[in-house]
């Protein structure tokens, strides 16, 4: 059957037994619910009910008055979406500030119409062989005609790096500082060579097939459907074939499972499977044996103390042993896989880069062992994850340990559910060399923070912190220039791997129920709602992990977020065709109590990227003395109050750097000032903020609804390339700026606003909870404490938003306030020790810094 959609291919159907293989960018799965069909049964399995959903047991349907024939993704074609006669946006392509000959590299005209593939589906077309038999044994057959690269991998690597001269001199060292001789010293050896064969990784084809068999039979059970864009492995192929230096993927990190998920899809499409740097908590009997046969090394994240003493051993020889080891992979141009965050996330919203391993990388570049590497950020969207989105360390308490049994245990739970959709994007490849030549350097985030403490207290130059990021720092005059450049790669690299992940219908429903229906909210409202907010997400170069009617994709979200919403089916509408049977509308309200709303927000978080600039400029108005947009909403305030742009952007400047730890704002090529001015600049486009004269405004008064979302549509798939010019502040400093009251202005500022609440509200709550601090403990017994203090408000109903007592929340306002100065660190015996600064000991200057922060409330 065609597809309808401008410039896209044609969609392959199979028959009713197998999944969609080819499908147009963009189009993702409708959610399996057929009668007949392999994914029905699994779907009434898992709670759907003939052709509609079960949401609560017993509870009414009211997805047999929406959609009676609902669509099954393994029997219907996926209907082909366009926006606005644009094709949907192709994500990943290389900066063209730092990597602009990267760009153009193995990119052509007909990459990003290539479509979607959904790799789990496997059946005898995609083996050499047909028939009956073949269908069968199908799986058993496309594993087996895999290319594994048998001889590409190292072979007797552990030797090779045994007999270097600076692991030679690390058993000397250890053994010297050990106060070993002799016999002890020879012990110390074969205990490093033990210590060594953890690190050290040896891939096993046979394995490789074998796994690959599983993962099929697994990944079939868990998802409905894995997608994956067929240009961007094309790109990535090609890049592995013809450019001849290592690739380097880089992908964030939100499941454990997505070790498995990247060496899988990697396999399935003859690609060599990456040498993975893995922590050591999942280095357990037959687990870590496997991870080693299937290229992952363990690297211990922190080193423990035995009597006191650290493992001297151990640090020497993984100062030695680790370089040398990611150097030989360079060398013999072997791929390697490294999760920058070194954890998972626990907010879903992406951690700060930790460059330890990366910076090996350019160590390597410089000293000529590799010519070149390809860095290939991945993103990686889950419909819903298979952990259970940390509900029980956002509560503070600790985190369980791996288990042998606790990973089976686990495999056998997730075989009875069903974890939704799989969206994997492949960014372009860029070349660190080209980054490294090209490369401009700001100022260091934690640097940024610092700038904000004479922002605050300091009257008389309170626009130092607007001069100071309004142009970029060349790399000549900075310290710690090797650091800096390293960091910036690391931040690139995350930034573009969120930027790519597509957003999927649970983040969009949780997103609307938590920061637009908070209090519910009828389901065909929620329906407009949910459309409108993908045609938002779509035209700022986003993309999202669905496709199909709105109300299947809604229904098939409320399914996976399960015990976090409430369904009362019991409210008739307003009009009835029938006086007799009045039809029900359903109310969908979300779960606020804890930890429910954690989970809800945990989804809901992958939204921030999005939307974070204009969201920061929300805020802003507030501290810049706007009046309450709830107020000009319900007419409490009639006037529009006029603000200073230059007060605008300093609001927004400061605003930013504050929540740098939390909130992903952009490129490290670009300034703060730069984003936060262009998305001023953008609003005034969009109509949302005119000028304050007073003419104007009457004129921008009593304007349609509406009329706003087309120019903004209109302006984002606009391609804006101008810079910031330098004297931009200066020209602007007395322009006087209003808000166009019109009510879907004021209702799409709300909702930006209600996006960062939680997280203002906790660094205002942390700040509150300082003013009565003034001794000294240790950062973690600072942080329990603290985290004690915004849960009790939850309970006392002081908080506004619940989910902002998260664990993962305060810790970042702590590690905030410790690089702004507001805290200062010292060294106890075992741990680091918090007080309050000596600037910071007076009770005016705390609760100034607390005042500062709720100026930015809505």
């Amino acid at each position: 059957m065609p597809c309808n959609g401008p410039g896209a291919p044609a969609v392959v159907i199979t028959d009713c037994c197998e999944r969609q293989t080819i499908m147009s960018q963009g189009s993702a799965p409708c959610v399996p619910g057929g009668s007949d069909s392999e994914s029905g049964r699994m779907a009434r399995k898992n709670g759907f009910r003939g052709k509609g959903i079960g949401l609560l047991p017993g509870a009414w349907n009211p997805w047999q008055k929406i959609s009676p024939d609902f669509v099954s993704f393994k029997t219907s074609p996926c209907h082909i979406e366009t926006f606005l006669g644009y094709k949907r946006p192709y994500v990943g392509r290389c900066c063209d500030i730092c990597t602009p000959n990267s760009r153009e590299l193995l990119f052509t005209s007909t990459t990003d119409s290539m479509g979607l593939r959904n790799v789990i589906f496997v059946n005898e077309n995609h083996t050499r062989y047909r028939g009956w038999l073949a269908r069968q044994v199908c799986y058993i057959l496309f594993v087996n005609e895999r290319d594994v690269a048998e001889n590409k991998y190292p072979k007797r690597i552990v030797e090779k790096i045994l007999k270097h001269k600076r692991v030679q001199k690390a058993f000397s060292d250890s053994a010297i500082g050990s106060g070993s001789k002799g016999k002890a010293a020879e012990r110390e050896k074969r205990n490093a060579k033990r210590i060594l064969s953890r690190m050290v990784a040896t891939v096993s084809p046979f394995l490789l097939r074998l796994t690959g068999w599983v993962l099929l039979k697994l990944f079939n059970s868990f998802f409905s459907i894995v997608l994956v864009h067929n240009g961007q492995l094309n790109i990535v192929k090609q890049a592995a074939n013809e450019a001849n230096v290592p690739l380097i993927f880089l992908p964030i990190h939100k499941s454990h499972i997505d070790y498995l998920l990247i060496t899988f899809i990697l396999f399935c499409h003859n690609l060599q499977a990456p040498f993975i740097a893995s922590g050591d908590n999942l280095n357990l009997p037959i687990i870590g044996f496997l991870i080693q046969r299937l290229g992952g090394f363990f690297i211990k994240r922190r080193l423990q103390e035995e009597n006191g003493h650290k493992d001297v051993l151990y640090k020497s020889l993984l100062n030695a042993v680790r370089d040398l080891y990611i150097e030989q992979l360079f060398h013999e141009r072997q791929s390697l896989e490294i999760f920058l965050e070194g954890t998972r996330s626990r907010s879903g919203m992406p951690g700060l880069p930790k460059a330890g391993l990366l910076s090996i990388l350019v160590d390597a570049l410089y000293s000529g062992i590799v010519n070149d590497a390809l860095i290939v950020p991945v993103g990686i969207a889950y419909d819903r994850i298979l952990e259970g989105n940390f509900s029980r360390e956002q509560l503070g308490q600790p985190k369980k340990s791996e288990s042998l049994l606790g990973i089976f245990r686990g495999v056998l739970r997730m075989l009875r559910k069903n974890y939704g959709c799989v969206r994997v994007d492949f960014a372009q490849p860029f070349s660190i060399k080209e980054y490294l030549q090209t490369v401009v350097l700001n100022l260091p985030p934690s640097s940024q923070a610092k700038l904000l403490m004479p922002s605050i207290f300091d009257d008389s130059d309170r626009w130092i912190l607007t001069s100071q990021l309004s142009q970029p720092t060349p790399v000549s005059t900075q310290e710690n220039s090797h650091r800096q450049i390293v960091a910036s790669l690391a931040t690139h690299v995350l930034h573009t791997a969120v930027q790519s992940s597509a957003i999927m219908s649970t983040n969009a429903v949780a997103c609307l129920l938590l920061y637009k229906h908070r209090k519910g909210v009828l389901l065909p409202v929620l329906l407009d709602d949910f459309q409108w907010l993908k045609e938002q997400v779509l035209v700022r170069g986003f993309d999202v992990g669905f496709s199909g009617r709105p109300e299947d994709v809604v229904m098939h979200a409320m399914h996976l977020l399960g015990e976090a919403l409430t369904v009362n089916s019991g409210l008739p509408m307003a009009t009835s065709p029938s006086i007799h049977a009045p039809p029900r509308v359903a109310t969908i309200i979300p779960s606020t109590t804890v930890p429910l709303v954690f989970d809800l927000s945990y989804y809901s978080n992958s939204l921030l990227p999005v939307f974070a600039c204009e969201a920061v400029v929300a805020c802003a108005l507030n501290a810049a003395g706007a009046p309450r947009i709830v107020d000009l909403l319900n007419g409490k305030c009639i006037k529009a109050q006029c603000v200073r742009h230059s007060l605008l952007l300093h609001r927004a400047l400061q605003l930013s750097t504050l929540l740098f730890r939390v909130l992903p704002l952009g490129l490290p090529c670009h300034t703060k000032y730069q984003l936060c001015s262009d998305t001023i600049q953008k609003l005034i486009d969009f109509g949302i903020l005119v000028d304050g004269e007073e003419d104007r405004s009457e004129a921008t008064r009593g304007a349609p609804e509406h009329t706003w979302i087309s120019r903004m549509d209109d302006a984002l798939l606009w391609d804006n390339d101008e810079e910031s010019d330098g004297d931009y502040e200066e020209e602007h400093s007395e322009r006087l700026l209003k808000l166009n009251s019109s009510k879907d202005n004021l209702e799409f500022l709300i909702f930006l606003q209600n996006l960062l609440g939680p997280i203002i509200e906790a660094y205002s709550s942390v700040a509150i909870f300082l003013q009565n601090f003034s001794s000294q403990l240790e950062d973690t017994v600072l942080i329990a404490q603290t985290h004690g203090h915004l849960l009790s408000r939850i309970d006392r109903r002081v908080s506004v938003y619940a989910e902002s007592a998260t664990y993962s929340l305060v810790k970042n306002a702590i590690t905030t306030f410790l690089d702004m100065g507001v805290l200062q660190e010292s060294q106890g015996m075992d741990t680091k020790l918090l007080s309050m600064s000596d600037s910071m000991m007076q009770p005016t200057r705390k609760q100034r810094l607390a005042d500062f922060i709720s100026l930015f409330a809505s």
